[in-house]
């Protein structure tokens, strides 16, 4: 089936499929996200440059986009998650800090990285948990020890007793 053809007076129309032209409802240009972008730039650069006075103006700016991207995180973890949330962002907080060679470009690159530290801190959170559960606490032993261990108690010296 070929598509429509819509005739030239209705072409560009907001809501019709095709349309150039955005409804009213499409926001152009938020100048206020854009602001807050310029701040937090600003900030990380200072920061990279060595103002600590920079990070104490940044953390209660990014901390309620780090806690939403902690959330997002968690609701995709099984149900019964012993991590919180909180925990979850000051792990990755501490890790940010950490970052001493980090040259931040922007917002995007500061967040992205922060995504990066989560994903790994709930990988490694999983892993720990399923060592603890599988008996990760176990004494390892080499085969080679284990199968001289196990011929010595097989001893008929050490039955007889």
């Amino acid at each position: 089936m070929l598509p429509r053809v819509l005739p030239i007076e209705e072409r560009g129309k907001p809501g019709r499929i095709g349309s150039r032209r955005p409804s009213s409802a499409t926001v152009l240009w938020d100048h206020g996200a854009s602001a807050l972008d310029r701040t937090v730039t600003g900030l990380l650069q200072a920061w990279g440059g060595g103002d600590a006075g920079a990070l104490d103006q940044l953390v209660p700016i990014v901390y309620e986009e780090l806690r939403r991207q902690a959330e997002r995180y968690l609701r995709r973890e099984a149900p019964g998650h012993t991590l919180q949330t909180t925990a979850l962002v000051h792990e990755a907080y501490l890790r940010l800090v950490d970052q001493r060679e980090a040259r931040w470009q922007n917002r995007a690159q500061f967040f992205g990285v922060a995504a990066q530290l989560m994903r790994r801190i709930l990988v490694d959170y999983a892993r720990r948990h399923q060592a603890a559960k599988r008996g990760g606490s176990a004494i390892q032993v080499p085969f080679e020890e284990g199968a001289v261990a196990a011929t010595e108690s097989s001893s008929p010296a050490s039955t007889c007793s």
